[in-house]
């Protein structure tokens, strides 16, 4: 045992701070998030999830990496916590209209369909991965602007954590989140209700929302059939084979006629039988054939 090391070999006892994760430990805890959220972390982001876990285990007065690993891994008294760790390990960033070629070909999209069938039944969209909702917002202006107040349409928006479907619930956003709305659509959308910080119109967030879903169970997700699927940013946490696999799940969930739209370069050499490439600048989309 090395000076400043506790007996678990993880605990550096002169400032009470756990030690940088050892690999064996990395993947110890790698493969535990991988097992129940899909989620692959990359040897790269070892310090990532050494500083996450430090800061949770600091709060709680844990010194131990294995007695954190024990709290989180009981059948009953650890699913709280665990739910409180995927949080702080799943929370990123995001904004309105994020990846806009992609909110574009929905825009079209959307336009066509409205032509080729004016009198069709409702519009249901879905954010899969949809963190503090951003992009379920995104994709709810979209329809509002062109089919309001044509029919009804409804957005879900499914993501792991829990804190984040509470922000997307609430829905109230800095300016920083909205560069890339201009002040037609803020104004249409959204009232500052306080200094830079902006609330989603009720007409919005009545037609939006959220539920926490593990990809991992998606199979058991209670939706019905989908005219529009956007997952962007989330396959990139899967390996590979797991990107397919999702994948296809979501190919189930779409209409006929229906479009996926993922993240660029997030899954390669997959081609679905029921589905067609969509050829658009800048976009990796499929749709579901209709015969």
């Amino acid at each position: 045992m090395h000076a400043g090391e506790g007996l678990d070999g993880m605990t550096d006892c002169r400032g009470g701070t756990p030690a940088e994760l050892t690999d064996a430990q990395f993947r110890r805890w790698a493969e535990l998030v991988e097992c129940r959220t899909g989620i692959r972390l990359a040897h790269s982001r070892k310090t990532f999830l050494t500083s996450t876990l430090r800061g949770r285990m600091r709060e709680l007065g844990h010194r131990s990496y294995s007695d954190y690993y024990h709290l989180v891994t009981q059948p009953v008294s650890g699913a709280a916590e665990w739910a409180i760790f995927v949080d702080r390990l799943t929370i990123h960033e995001t904004c309105f209209f994020r990846h806009s070629p992609s909110f574009e070909l929905v825009r079209q999209f959307l336009v066509e369909r409205a032509t080729s069938a004016p009198g069709a039944s409702d519009l249901h969209l879905w954010s899969v991965g949809c963190a503090t909702g951003e992009e379920a917002y995104s994709l709810a202006m979209l329809v509002d602007e062109l089919e309001h107040p044509t029919r009804y349409y409804g957005v879900t928006g499914t993501d792991i954590s829990t804190t984040c479907l509470g922000i997307a619930r609430r829905g109230i956003y800095s300016r920083d989140r909205m560069t890339n709305l201009n002040g037609v659509q803020i104004a249409e959308h959204f009232t500052e209700v306080e200094r830079s910080r902006y609330l989603v119109s009720e007409r919005l967030r009545k037609r939006v929302c959220f539920a926490r879903m593990n990809v991992q169970d998606i199979e058991k997700a209670p939706l019905g059939q989908m005219d529009v699927i956007f997952c962007q940013n989330l396959l990139i946490y899967l390996e590979k084979s797991a990107r397919k696999r999702l994948a296809d799940r979501l190919q189930g969930f779409l209409k006929a006629g229906g479009l996926l739209v993922l993240g660029v370069g997030e899954v390669l050499d997959w081609c679905p039988t029921a589905l067609r490439r969509v050829s658009f600048p800048g976009t990796l989309a499929f749709q579901r054939v209709t015969g």
